[in-house]
């Protein structure tokens, strides 16, 4: 079975396209080989496929011949993933997190505050001697 359908139908991903482009950049490894999208997989195979943070490892159990549901596909993979960290975990939430916010187009209340902290902190003061005061 071709490489990018099994990853497809084993729902790794949401569609054949981006299971392509998964091993098209070189993302995924089989028997820790980059692999193109048209290897064809054997029982026992180790397929690595890297995540944004971490790497995930499966052995080839079984294989279907379409997309089915998450309880079918479960049968046709073993998760051999070296286990994270509770740590590692959370930071890559909190890295994900700001990640996020720094993409939203419009800002938080928090980045609201901010700007108007930095707004009074560059106020011309009266007090202050007409050099200083950038007039």
């Amino acid at each position: 079975m071709r490489l990018d359908k099994w990853i497809w139908a084993v729902r790794m991903v949401k569609n054949r396209t981006l299971a392509t482009n998964f091993c098209k950049s070189g993302k995924v490894k089989v028997n820790g080989i980059s692999a193109k999208p048209a290897k064809n997989l054997k029982l026992g195979d180790i397929v690595e496929i890297s995540r944004e943070n971490h790497i995930q490892k499966y052995r080839v159990v079984g294989f279907l011949e379409k997309r089915a549901s998450f309880e079918i596909a479960q049968k046709n993979f073993e998760d051999i993933s070296p286990v994270r960290e509770k740590s590692e975990v959370v930071a890559n939430e909190t890295l994900n997190l700001k990640i996020r916010k720094q993409k939203d187009g419009r800002g938080s209340k928090k980045d609201a505050r901010d700007r108007q902290k930095m707004k009074h902190f560059w106020e011309v003061d009266d007090d202050l001697p007409g050099f200083l005061q950038g007039g």
